[in-house]
C-alpha cells in the first residue's frame, strides 16, 4: 500500500515535468503519440495497484486454493485452517497481478490457540469424532492444524448423546452413529 502511494507520487511528479513548458508540444491535441504513451502508462499503473476488499474467511480460503498467497501482518498464513477475529482486522488488500492478499490486524500481538489447547482450556476430552467450524465439517487429517485467534470464537458447543436423550429422534441409529464421542461445533462468524 505504501509502495503504491510512492509510485503514484513519482508518476504524478514525472507527469508534471513532462507538462512543463519544455515539453508542452507533446501534450497538444495534435500529439496522438503522447496520448498513446499516457494511456499505456495509466493502464500499467492501474493494473499493478492493490484493491481493498472485505474480509470473508470462506472467500479468501477459496482464493488461496486458486493460487493466491496470503500474508497476515507480512507473515505467510494458511487461512483454510486458521480462524481470525474479524474485529481485529484493520485492512485486507488484494493484488490481482501478483496474486497476493495482505491482511493487516489492529493488534498484531493477539495470539492463536490450537484446537487441542482449546479443548484443555474448556476441560473437554480431546477425543471427538467430528469437528464442524462455520457449518463446514473439518477432515480428520486437518484437525491438528486448526487454530483460532483469541476472540475469534463466537459459539462453542460439544454435542454428545446426553444432548439427545429423551428427544423424539433419540432412538434414530444415524443420530447415535453421527454423534459418537462427540461433535464439536464452533462458529467464528458473528450473527447478523
Amino acid at each position: 500500500m505504501v509502495l503504491d502511494k510512492r509510485l503514484n507520487e513519482k508518476f504524478l511528479m514525472y507527469f508534471e515535468v513532462l507538462r512543463s513548458q519544455k515539453y508542452k508540444s507533446y501534450f497538444s491535441p495534435k500529439s496522438d503519440e503522447m496520448k498513446k504513451i499516457i494511456i499505456v502508462f495509466i493502464g500499467m499503473f492501474m493494473s499493478c495497484s492493490t484493491n481493498k476488499i472485505d474480509f470473508s474467511q470462506f472467500e479468501l480460503s477459496e482464493l488461496q486454493q486458486k493460487g493466491y498467497s496470503i500474508t497476515l501482518d507480512t507473515k505467510p498464513i494458511d487461512l483454510s485452517n486458521t480462524y481470525l477475529d474479524i474485529k481485529n482486522i484493520l485492512s485486507v488488500n488484494q493484488n490481482k497481478s501478483i496474486k497476493v492478499i495482505e491482511i493487516v490486524r489492529k493488534n498484531k500481538n493477539n495470539s492463536f490457540i490450537s484446537l487441542d489447547d482449546l479443548l484443555i482450556q474448556k476441560n473437554l476430552s480431546p477425543k471427538i469424532d467430528y469437528l464442524v467450524i462455520n457449518n463446514i465439517q473439518i477432515n480428520d487429517s486437518e484437525i491438528s492444524k486448526v487454530k483460532f485467534e483469541n476472540g475469534s470464537i463466537k459459539y462453542f458447543r460439544l454435542l454428545t448423546h446426553k444432548d439427545y436423550q429423551g428427544k423424539e429422534f433419540d432412538d434414530l441409529p444415524q443420530v447415535k452413529e453421527r454423534i459418537g464421542n462427540g461433535m464439536l461445533i464452533i462458529n467464528t462468524i458473528s450473527p447478523l
